[in-house]
């Protein structure tokens, strides 16, 4: 239990030093056999995530919307790296399409692989009211239920990984708006 704790704070504090700008010292942690997925890993804390998990040699699949993006990342993350070979593969899965979370787990599934750690990073902000196909708003998919389905689909793996871990990454975002609990032009009401 020890050791995820601080496999967690280390994670924490090298993301938060990545923003911060500033470099705080991380406990050196050997990953390898360790095996994770990290939603939204294109970019910003994913990216970092998935760099500093590759630095401690844990196996990653890089879950992203799109592969070219996320294949450049993984590139870099391989550069800064040193150049090696690294255990880190992409895989595509738009969180925002039901049918999407479903292939990427199934996939998952078929390649019999333990899964450690579900990092459930990826979120988007939409200032437009958008329906996904599934019938739901763009952003509530995209960050709670698309999360929601993929952790449920991957729950076989992650019980037999026990003692595994699904981390929620959330933002401040949720100070920026309101819910109206009247009616509103776009149904609701009671």
């Amino acid at each position: 239990m020890l050791k995820w704790l601080v496999v967690a704070l280390a994670i924490v504090l090298a993301i938060g030093s990545k923003y911060a700008k500033r470099k705080l010292p991380l406990v050196p942690v050997n990953l390898e056999g360790k095996h994770f997925i990290v939603t939204g890993a294109s970019a910003g804390i994913g990216k970092e995530t998935v760099r500093t998990l590759a630095q401690w040699n844990a196996s990653v699949v890089m879950a992203v919307r799109n592969t070219n993006k996320g294949n450049a990342v993984l590139e870099d993350i391989r550069a800064s790296l040193g150049g090696g070979s690294i255990p880190v593969e992409v895989w595509e899965m738009d969180l925002a399409k039901f049918e999407s979370v479903r292939a990427f787990a199934a996939k998952y599934l078929e390649s019999s692989r333990p899964l450690d750690v579900l990092i459930n990073n990826a979120g988007l902000v939409s200032w437009d009211y958008i329906i996904t196909e599934d019938g739901h708003e763009l952003t509530h998919q995209t960050n709670h239920l698309g999360h929601f389905l993929l952790t449920k689909l991957l729950m076989g793996p992650l019980q037999a990984s026990a003692p595994s871990r699904v981390i929620q990454v959330s933002s401040e975002a949720h100070y920026m708006g309101k819910i109206d609990l009247g009616e509103s032009e776009r149904g609701g009401g009671q």
